[in-house]
């Protein structure tokens, strides 16, 4: 089944002209596309994605760029159609084959950061923090997986480190600020599965450390990660919101000058 955003009539007509022997129904509210996540609020359009739905809950999605199924995920599809996967022993090998689809993969993430610098005075360096600077910071992520591991508990986890984050952003008091990875630690993170044979929801956790450049402090950075939590309904993880501990800032001598506060991490959708 496909579904598109466009009216009946346009559907209809586009289903027509390229020949498909599927249904392809109108999502024209986006009501359906929402739920998936693959909706677009910027443009109004739902991206083009492939989301396999199985025994009433969605096992499987992603943001695709081609009509064509991935090859990767053929296999596991054909599984399903065939009934295989209601096997218990040969469902978890078919999952072991999703889970194996999304190792050693780069991917860039866009995303939307909204933050909190709590600061000391720039000339005093009392330590006190005085200065509250918001802003939102636009970026990307760059995202490496690595092969998926199996827990005791027969829970898969999608290990992935960090390549370069930069962003930046203007304060409500004009300071330009920008943000990029600290050279000299990993990011790294996990895609966790919470309840065995099922891929999806997943929780998303990651020990990321940052190096923040803010006028008149210079470049700060955070000794101790920050801990980003969120849960994700498809790899990569594209399109949710995570949670952003705390963490202390400290200036290039290794003063404390303040600290980044609790934040919300946006994903908006492949980059690239």
């Amino acid at each position: 089944m496909g579904i598109s955003v466009d009216d009946p009539i346009e559907t209809a007509k586009w289903a027509n002209e390229i020949g498909v022997t599927f249904p392809l129904l109108s999502d024209r509210d986006g009501a359906i596309t929402k739920q998936f996540g693959f909706f677009d609020p910027q443009t109004a359009r739902s991206v083009r994605a492939l989301a396999i739905v199985s025994d009433g809950a969605v096992v499987y999605s992603e943001i695709v760029s081609t009509p064509e199924i991935p090859a990767r995920v053929a296999p596991w599809i054909e599984n399903l159609a065939e009934g295989r996967a209601d096997d218990r022993s040969r469902s978890r090998g078919n999952q072991a084959d999703l889970v194996r689809a999304f190792q050693n993969l780069r991917t860039v993430t866009r995303t939307q950061t909204n933050g909190l610098l709590l600061l000391d005075d720039p000339k005093d360096r009392t330590g006190e923090f005085t200065n509250a600077v918001s802003v939102i910071l636009d970026g990307t992520l760059e995202v490496f997986t690595q092969p998926p591991v199996l827990s005791r508990e027969g829970l898969y986890l999608l290990p992935w480190w960090i390549g370069e984050m930069p962003s930046r952003g203007t304060s409500m008091d004009g300071l330009e600020i920008t943000v990029s990875s600290n050279p000299g630690l990993v990011s790294n993170g996990v895609i966790r599965q919470n309840v065995p044979d099922q891929t999806f929801p997943a929780t998303l956790e990651a020990a990321v450390f940052q190096v923040f450049d803010v006028p008149g402090y210079g470049k700060l950075h955070h000794k101790y990660p920050v801990i980003i939590n969120g849960d994700v309904n498809m790899i990569p993880p594209y399109h949710t919101i995570a949670k952003c501990s705390p963490a202390l800032l400290f200036d290039e001598e290794n003063n404390i000058r303040g600290m980044i506060a609790g934040r919300a991490l946006t994903l908006l959708g492949p980059a690239e």
